[in-house]
């Protein structure tokens, strides 16, 4: 004989459909699991809207693009051009010959070269940029830089069709195509960072163990004091 269910009808123990309250009791389960699946799914989007509301804020402030991490800021830059309206095919990081990113745009090719740099960005950044157009039929050369094109430089880069965008210009751009009320992107990553930053003064963000409790705080304490809670999928200095 089959074993009865805990509500003593026979055989519902192997297919609870023989007993009502064994039936009621699997779709409240479901149903449970389906109530948070959907909580879990409200939860990420709106952990995802806030995170990019706050990142958008960040790359708004000049001080913020002078800090960030090189290649996040090849990512942004990329990002702003595919904005723009050009087709972007953004390089790998390291051993791209130089070549930052392949701009298209009407037909045309435009290589991008990013600069997230304090000081000056000098003639030889041109020249090379000018002979890697050369070398692979570009129309254009553009090179963003959170620094300044050296005087010489420009003055060399005079009557060739070499781009240049300086912080001041660059800020314009981002403020111009990425809206703090915007929907945010599907392919937007919330967990991408090589260092998190202070969105207040752009010093890097570490975790502190005070009192037994860990946080994140700015790293330039206690001439900033922001602190924030300390997120999974991030990395934080130690």
């Amino acid at each position: 004989m089959k074993a009865p269910c805990k509500h003593g009808i026979i055989g519902a123990l192997h297919g609870y459909k023989h007993c009502d309250t064994c039936k009621a009791e699997q779709e409240a389960q479901i149903q449970l699991a389906k109530k948070k699946e959907a909580e879990d799914a409200a939860r990420k989007q709106a952990e995802k809207e806030r995170a990019y509301k706050e990142w958008v804020a960040k790359i708004r402030l000049p001080e913020y693009l002078t800090k960030m991490h090189p290649e996040e800021f090849e990512h942004l830059v990329c990002g702003l051009f595919n904005k723009m309206g050009f087709a972007v095919e953004h390089t790998q990081y390291t051993g791209d010959g130089g070549i930052d990113g392949y701009l298209r745009k009407n037909g045309d090719l435009s290589i991008l070269q990013c600069k997230r740099v304090k000081g000056s960005v000098g003639e030889p950044i041109l020249r090379d940029l000018f002979g890697t157009m050369h070398a692979t039929g570009a129309k254009e050369g553009v090179v963003v830089t959170t620094g300044r094109v050296s005087q010489q430089a420009r003055q060399w880069a005079v009557n060739k069709p070499i781009r240049i965008i300086e912080l001041d210009e660059l800020v314009s751009h981002i403020r111009t195509h990425y809206k703090e009320d915007e929907v945010v992107p599907d392919q937007f990553t919330p967990e991408y960072k090589k260092n998190a930053i202070c969105p207040k003064c752009g010093s890097k963000l570490k975790i502190v163990n005070w009192k037994g409790k860990r946080f994140v705080g700015c790293s330039a304490y206690p001439s900033c004091r922001y602190t924030t809670a300390l997120r999974e999928n991030k990395y934080y200095e130690a």
